[in-house]
């Protein structure tokens, strides 16, 4: 017998998805012996214990001495065979992580989901930063992870690199990994008889900086924390990066919604549009990459110069046509101010010896039902100047034309009363001829 073309396929018996394959023309993997009567396979994996595989060996795959096709071992399912050991769970485990920022006990939670990479081996990926800082000044990535599904006798180890992993009251595990470990691996044991699974945690590099008018300043705790970096994962390793808050003057805002806030302003109001732009900024072979980033997972705390002395001081900020007025904080030397924000865009500071309770009305009513009369195109039927109900749920908008809506009701009240008719017709003819 000798080899001629084809390939032996290896497949997991209960999940019958394909396991590993090895061409016959590979003379390092495959070889024959004991008078060309035995065929020896090096697999490109190692199979796992207590598990059953059934072999295919495609057509042709040898020829016998006469250059016949060998058909006695080809097929699927003829071979089969199962690993001496304990099988590991085929059950999947699920858990709950969530990436811990702050200094010390001062932390903010933001739950993330991993990337699951196999389904076979219930492996999963997820990119953290070193968010979270000890009292003594030392940087980690720090995360919290529990399963699922509530469970006795779970249990999370280190399977590679370095990771400080403390078992809590509640039943989760935190997970401190040092700032500089690139990669770490942890197993994860939902119980006896409830699955395991893997997670690999790799740890990017970040510098935060802020700069531009009124000496801005960020927490770059709070700042890590708040990006997703599901895809920032290459090569087994996530390049350096810096996140950069540029805080610029800029224009007074157009649209309707700033005209619709406008009038509701107190005479005295002193009015400090500005530009806050945050962007990721990659140093890649053909220079450097600048990529904006308009939102956040969560708001974070932006700290600037307090301009005027006045009683009130607001920001105003407008973001894809929607405004939103913010209260700040003031700090303790009436010299600073700190407001939050998840979006980055365009920002009006109000400063007023008078409550801004106009602007805050006005910004309430847009958030519940306006009515509103619509411009009409050219091509549109309906009469000039219809009312439309404008109605905010569920963060989209619904324009429903109170137009149509009359037009379905003259529709299903004519239909109503036809149907009435057409009975009382029906009934007086059934009448007569009970009468014959």
């Amino acid at each position: 017998m000798e080899f001629a073309r084809g390939s032996i396929s290896v497949y997991d018996s209960t999940s019958g998805q394909l396991y590993d394959t090895v061409p016959s023309w590979n003379e390092d993997q495959i070889w024959l012996s004991d008078e060309d009567k035995v065929i020896h396979v090096t697999l490109n994996k190692e199979l796992q214990p207590g598990t059953t595989y059934y072999v295919e060996v495609s057509r042709g795959f040898a020829n016998d001495y006469s250059l016949n096709t060998s058909r006695e071992i080809s097929g699927l399912g003829k071979w089969a065979f199962t690993t001496q050991g304990e099988a590991k769970s085929s059950r999947t485990t699920s858990f709950k992580t969530e990436v811990l920022s702050g200094r010390g006990e001062q932390t903010t939670r933001t739950g993330v989901t991993p990337v699951r990479e196999s389904a076979m081996d219930n492996r999963y990926t997820l990119v953290t930063l070193p968010a979270w800082q000890s009292e003594e000044g030392s940087r980690y990535a720090a995360l919290r992870i529990r399963p699922a599904e509530e469970s006795t006798g779970a249990s999370l180890t280190t399977a590679q690199g370095q990771a400080e992993i403390t078992e809590q009251p509640d039943g989760s595990f935190q997970v401190r990994i040092p700032a500089g470990e690139e990669a770490v691996e942890l197993n994860l044991k939902a119980g006896p008889g409830r699955g395991e699974a893997v997670l690999t945690v790799y740890q990017a590099q970040v510098a935060v900086s802020a700069a531009g008018e009124l000496n801005p300043s960020v927490q770059a705790e709070e700042v890590l924390g708040s990006l997703n970096l599901t895809n920032e994962i290459s090569k087994g390793t996530v390049q350096p990066f810096g996140i950069h808050l540029e805080v610029s003057r800029g224009e007074e805002p157009e649209g309707e919604a700033w005209k619709a806030i406008e009038p509701y302003l107190p005479q005295d109001t002193v009015r400090h549009p500005l530009d806050l732009s945050l962007a990721k900024i990659k140093d890649e072979t053909d220079g450097m990459r600048r990529e904006n980033l308009h939102s956040l997972t969560q708001e974070i705390h932006v700290t600037l110069d307090r301009e005027e002395d006045m009683a009130y001081c607001a920001v105003l900020r407008i973001h894809e046509g929607q405004a939103d007025l913010i209260r700040p904080e003031v700090s303790r030397d009436k010299q600073r101010i700190t407001f939050t924000t998840d979006r980055f865009s365009q920002f009006l500071v109000l400063y007023s010896n008078e409550e801004l309770k106009g602007v805050e009305e006005v910004l309430e009513q847009q958030a519940g039902v306006i009515t509103e009369t619509l411009p009409v195109e050219a091509e549109d039927t309906s009469p000039e100047g219809v009312e439309t109900a404008t109605v905010t749920g569920a963060g989209q908008i619904y324009k429903i034309s109170l137009w149509i809506i009359l037009i379905l009701a003259a529709v299903i009240s004519a239909y109503l009363i036809d149907k009435k008719r057409r009975r009382e017709k029906e009934a007086r003819e059934g009448g007569q001829e009970m009468e014959e």
